[in-house]
């Protein structure tokens, strides 16, 4: 091997069997060694150069920098390059490429646009830049922060500590945190998993083909979203609509706006706990929209296709719409503002139903019919009023507050 240069030192076009520079380096051409590439002190740019260690290892012990902002590009071909300081932060490069391995330990690279085969970061991190691109796995050596402050963001599977990104993200792989997830636009380029202790989405969440998202996080804000199957546990606050084309599973929601739950074909919204918060809910589902715990919101109104399981009380300050056919999954009270409680279709299930508002209370469908459909008992409060478009069944007591004449 050449022998080490221990001065600083300006290399043009260089080709032998290993490389070592212990001062500082000015690189105008390219350095192609057969083992490893090591520059102890700052490195510069002076050209778009490519440093090739073979099966060898490139490792930077101080900063690399360009020489004029957005102007060289240095592409790295080794089995692991290693940054021990910042890159970038004195002059950005434009363009970064590693095409195998990366050991961040320098805490921040900053390059205009930025590659990677893999990622491994040894302290809390910042990639900043229009663009960053990391096809492998992105993992940590202790227990880091990732943040990627760029426009646009593809990311493979990814375990750190905290992940935020401020741009537009594309996952392609599974995202697993101690801590937070942030993001702004998200898109799944494959089934994801993000496992935290919370993520939020701000703006919206798509899908490139057909994507199946789960979030396994103790609470998650997310913004619109489009995806093929969804499931997310812990307390989900929906700030946008979700549509699907497959089944959404929640475990508690809350609305953070007035917002509408779409599942195509014969699929099925269910929440499996609560659903809370000061605005209204619309859920089209083609399946069943299922409310298997209390409801406790502004308005509820059900899509005319599928059908409706209520298996906890549900109560509304304003009105309660149901499109399609309810079926009761245990006793329920139904509480309403003025704006009433209409059943636009049938109601069954061998359990009691109690229907309390200052409004109409509109049964316009048969209830109660067919075997074991029969409702354990009925009763509407005196203070609205109560029409009935069909017959209507029960194995025990009817008791109406206030009844009108049928339609």
């Amino acid at each position: 091997p050449a022998p080490p240069i221990d001065a600083d030192a300006s290399l043009g076009t260089v080709t032998v069997d290993e490389l070592t520079v212990n001062g500082s380096a000015t690189l105008q051409g390219d350095i192609t060694t057969a083992a490893d590439q090591h520059y102890g002190g700052a490195v510069t740019a002076a050209a778009d150069v490519i440093l090739d260690a073979g099966s060898g290892t490139v490792s930077f012990g101080s900063t690399l920098d360009g020489t004029t902002a957005d102007a060289e590009s240095v592409t790295v071909t080794a089995s692991t390059t290693t940054f021990s300081g910042a890159v970038g932060g004195g002059t950005r490069l434009d363009v970064l490429t590693v095409t195998n391995a990366a050991r961040v330990d320098g805490g921040r690279i900053d390059a205009r646009t930025q590659s990677y085969g893999s990622l491994e970061i040894g302290a809390a991190t910042t990639l900043s830049g229009n663009s960053v691109g990391i096809t492998g796995a992105t993992t940590q050596s202790g227990t880091h922060a990732l943040t990627l402050d760029a426009t646009t963001a593809s990311l493979g599977a990814v375990t750190v500590n905290q992940l935020t990104a401020n741009g537009s993200t594309t996952l392609n792989g599974n995202v697993t945190t101690g801590g937070a997830q942030q993001y702004v636009d998200l898109e799944l380029g494959a089934d994801t998993t993000l496992t935290a202790s919370s993520v939020t989405v701000t703006g919206a969440t798509t899908q490139s083909g057909t994507r199946t998202l789960t979030i396994a996080a103790a609470t998650s804000s997310l913004g619109a979203m489009t995806v093929g199957k969804l499931t997310v546990n812990g307390t989900a606050t929906l700030n946008g609509d979700v549509s699907t084309s497959d089944t959404q599973q929640y475990a508690n929601v809350v609305l953070g706006a007035d917002r509408q739950l779409t599942a195509a074909g014969s699929s099925d919204v269910d929440i499996t706990g609560t659903l809370t918060g000061a605005h209204g809910l619309c859920g089209d589902a083609g399946g069943t929209t299922r409310l298997r715990g209390a409801v406790n919101i502004d308005s509820l109104t059900t899509g005319t296709g599928g059908g409706t399981e209520i298996g906890g009380n549900v109560t509304t300050s304003g009105g309660q719409v149901y499109g399609n056919a309810v079926t009761l999954a245990g006793d329920a009270v139904l509480t309403a503002g003025t704006d009433g409680v209409d059943f636009q279709s049938t109601v069954v299930g061998a359990y009691a139903l109690s229907v309390n508002t200052s409004g109409q209370t509109r049964f316009q469908g048969v209830v109660g019919s067919g075997t074991g459909a029969a409702l354990t008992s009925l009763a509407t409060d005196a203070g609205g009023h109560t029409r009935l478009g069909a017959d209507l069944t029960t194995r025990r007591a009817q008791a109406y507050g206030r009844a009108l004449p049928p339609d």
